[in-house]
């Protein structure tokens, strides 16, 4: 090698090539990424799967929670807990009305063999909703909405 040349390959040598840092650099944005979205599905499936509370244990815990931030006289509490629990019925029944109307206007649509298509993976949507009932599992040690129902006979395969 010429006098000139010497330099810089040991500079090439000293120094890792560009590629390489480029493709660690992307593999560990991969691993972010993946680990990132596994831990968000992990979160929202547990999240999901509790169910909403009945509507008076709901009511007791916003309650709670207002009473926390507001310092409600114990006339206010009973009061709201009233007001919260009936407005959160009504509004579970509309959104049971609502998925009704959804499903009858999407059938009208379709073919008969895709109206039962249609409709088994609705009701897979509904049985797997936030109104089913809570006894599919046992109640966990820090479970947000209280103690869950005892199981009752074993539980559905996930």
């Amino acid at each position: 090698m010429t006098e000139h040349g010497a330099p810089v390959a040991a500079a090439r040598r000293a120094r890792p090539a560009a590629w390489r840092q480029i493709a660690l650099g992307l593999a560990i944005l991969f691993c972010g990424v993946v680990m990132g979205s596994a831990g968000t599905m992990l979160a929202t499936r547990r999240v999901l799967s509790r169910g909403m509370p009945p509507a008076d244990k709901a009511a007791r815990g916003l309650t709670q929670r207002m009473d926390a931030q507001l310092n409600l006289s114990p006339e206010q509490k009973q009061q709201v807990a009233e007001i919260v629990s009936r407005h959160i019925k009504t509004l579970r029944a509309a959104r049971k009305e609502q998925f009704r109307l959804l499903h009858d206007e999407v059938a009208a649509v379709l073919t008969p063999e895709q109206a039962a298509v249609w409709r088994r993976g609705f009701e897979r949507f509904q049985r797997s909703g936030p109104d089913r009932p809570r006894d599919h599992r046992p109640p966990r040690k820090n479970d947000h909405w209280g103690d869950a129902p005892p199981r009752q006979g074993p539980a559905a395969p996930r």
